[in-house]
């Protein structure tokens, strides 16, 4: 580290109180404004450490973001905590070496566009190179909100998006995406827009759900490297008795993290080594079982499509719908008609 490295710490479970810390913005004009939206702090910088704009938003209560738009002057060290909060990164410029332990670091390049998620009191160092620029946004949430986004628990989800939402509580997930052309400009109007005060706030609101949400159905399309696990007698004996269980309670299954525990296994292993013994994911089996019931409810009885999507655990009609037509080929209302 140089000699004349800068050293800040920053937690974005407290972002409003650490603001005044980070790079002493006291010398430099600042802007605040509050509105239903939220809040921003921008300031602006022309100093020895750096020149251009860096911008903080607290958006909702599981919401947040960073918008840097400067120039490095002097090498620069963030030490920081992400807690529970998972890091939607999009870049444009961006040259920083992230530490995530002793013996494993990743080179962040631009353009492109990650998902960050560290353990919850892991300090993770992140290292600015003079003489570099960042031009990026940083959106920082909580897994509830994708929740809330998808309308899916996290357990749900697609394996890729499953994997990187609960990673926090086992290791680090670090994944870099290339940024599709809608992408790329998604995050130009995000990172360069002229409005101002609380017409800003109400914006970037808006920029930033719209990015979340595409960068959501962009990894929706993807499928996570198979990662192969060795499994013993014990742990093989392990995921059949997890096996059993979903089998037997998949209209209200355990969530990998209480199954893992019940059968005696890691999480990492019982939701890797599960694929493999069976072929498919575990929030696979569950989704097949429901639909499966749903299937037989609606060829058997006179329940209505509501209310038979209720019963196997989908809060929304036209989800069901879609999964339903997915799997075999016809509506609800034809398998109705069909029966």
């Amino acid at each position: 580290m140089s000699q004349n490295t800068v050293i800040n710490r920053f937690e974005w479970s407290n972002i409003n109180s650490v603001i005044t810390q980070l790079f002493d913005p006291h010398r430099d004009s600042q802007w605040r404004f509050t509105s239903d939206f939220g809040s921003a702090d921008i300031y602006q910088f022309a100093n020895d450490i750096l020149s251009g704009r860096i911008e903080f938003y607290q958006l909702k209560s599981d919401l947040c973001l960073i918008v840097m738009d400067c120039e490095w002057h002097q090498d620069q060290t963030i030490i920081l905590r992400d807690y529970d909060w998972i890091r939607f990164n999009f870049s444009l410029s961006i040259n920083v070496d992230m530490s995530i332990s002793q013996d494993s670091s990743i080179q962040a390049l631009s353009p492109s566009w990650r998902i960050i998620n560290n353990p919850p009191h892991a300090e993770i160092a992140e290292e600015l190179k003079q003489d570099t620029k960042s031009i990026w946004a940083t959106l920082c949430c909580k897994p509830s909100l994708i929740e809330e986004i998808t309308n899916l628990n996290i357990d749900n989800m697609p394996e890729l998006l499953q994997a990187a939402l609960n990673a926090y509580s086992i290791d680090s997930f670090h994944r870099f995406f290339h940024f599709s052309q809608e992408l790329n400009k998604m995050t130009n109007d995000l990172i360069h827009n002229e409005l101002k005060g609380p017409m800003r706030i109400a914006l970037m609101k808006a920029k930033c759900l719209e990015i979340l949400c595409k960068s959501i159905n962009e990894i929706q399309k993807l499928r996570l490297q198979e990662r192969h696990v060795k499994l013993n007698e014990f742990d093989q004996a392990a995921i059949k008795r997890a096996h059993s269980i979903l089998l037997e309670h998949f209209q209200s299954p355990p969530t990998v993290a209480e199954l893992a525990k019940d059968v005696g296994v890691n999480r990492n292993k019982l939701f890797y080594g599960f694929k493999e013994v069976y072929g498919l994911g575990i929030s696979d089996l569950v989704q097949d079982k429901k639909l499966e019931l749903g299937y037989q409810m609606l060829s058997q009885s006179n329940i209505s499509i509501q209310e038979v999507a209720n019963l196997v655990g989908f809060k929304y009609q036209c989800n069901f719908s879609t999964a339903i037509k997915k799997k075999f080929g016809c509506s609800p209302s034809q398998i109705r008609a069909n029966t």
